[in-house]
């Protein structure tokens, strides 16, 4: 719990976390009309990631592949 907290400290304050949490599902796998014959649908819920980063902006390219690593 205390890295959970701490994880959500930083993004409260327009970071992302050192440490994220991260679930991962793979819903094809068991109700096979979600994807075609060979693919998977794959679903991602990264948690303590800043709703508003404190540099950039998600509405930004070049920062969602660039800009979030670099301010790790």
């Amino acid at each position: 719990m205390e890295e959970i907290d701490s994880a959500a400290k930083v993004a409260w304050n327009g970071l992302p976390s050192l440490r994220q949490l991260t679930e991962m599902t793979v819903p094809s796998v068991l109700d096979k009309t979600l994807s075609p014959p060979g693919k998977h649908v794959i679903n991602l819920f990264i948690q303590c990631t800043p709703y508003k980063p404190l540099e950039g902006s998600w509405e930004d390219l070049l920062y969602r592949i660039e800009g979030f690593w670099v301010v790790i």
